[in-house]
Parts: structure tokens; sequence; C-alpha cells
């Protein structure tokens, strides 16, 4: 894995309902899986106060293993919280879910704080059939 210091700061447009992030960079982590279609990649930036890690593509077979890696990678680095960002990441599977739900609680049972970033489009509101 391949960490790149910067010394500024990521700043995150308010447009299209995003909040604005001011929080200085630790430091960049970027994988490609090889085997896997371009578009797939996972982002981990280490912030001073959390971990971000960033999704983009589709999440199967072909590529569970690094979206694992940069995960586990994440959880095991620090007691920081972690925020893991799937409003890039056009599909994930079963496999996947459930291994996202047993890193969330095992970062529990060590008092991590994990945090979930989705996008996700409903055909009618929530409670209505």
């Amino acid at each position: 894995m391949n960490i790149r210091r910067i010394a500024n700061r990521a700043v995150a447009s308010t447009t299209g309902g995003r909040a604005s992030l001011r929080q200085r960079i630790v430091g960049v982590a970027r994988r490609r899986s090889p085997g896997a279609a371009d578009d797939f990649c996972t982002t981990i930036t280490r912030l001073q106060q959390r971990s971000l890690v960033a999704v983009h593509g589709v999440v199967d077979a072909g590529t569970s293993a690094e979206f694992r890696e940069a995960i586990t990678d994440s959880l095991n680095f620090s007691s920081l919280p972690v925020t893991i960002d799937l409003t890039d990441a056009e599909f994930v599977d079963a496999g996947a879910v459930r291994f996202l739900a047993d890193e969330w609680h095992r970062a529990a049972i060590r008092g991590i704080n994990v945090e979930m970033m989705l996008n996700v489009t409903l055909d009618r509101p929530l409670g209505q059939r």
C-alpha cells in the first residue's frame, strides 16, 4: 500500500446536498483491483480524527478481496472512527454486506465508531407499501 503525505486540507463542496469537510489529511492510499473492471477502486484517507474508506464501482466476487482488505486495514490501523463511503459503489453483493456487518460488530466490541454513507433510491417512502 502506498501512502502519500499531504500537507494541505481536504475541502468538499456543499453542492448536491453534501456537507463541507475541512480536516487535515494525514495520508491517502488508493488501490485498484488488477483483475477487476477499471472502474473499481478503494481509497483510504487518513484524517486526524478519523479514517475514510471510499469505494468506487462494483463489489462482487472479483473485487471482494480488495474491498475486505481496505476495510480491515482501516479498522486495524487505529481506534479512531471509520467512515465507509459507499455512495459511489454501483453494487455491493451479499457476501460484502455480511462482511461489513461482521466488521461493524467487531469494531463495536473494540470501541471503534463506524459510520456508513449510502446512496439509496427508494421506490416509495419508508413505511408505505
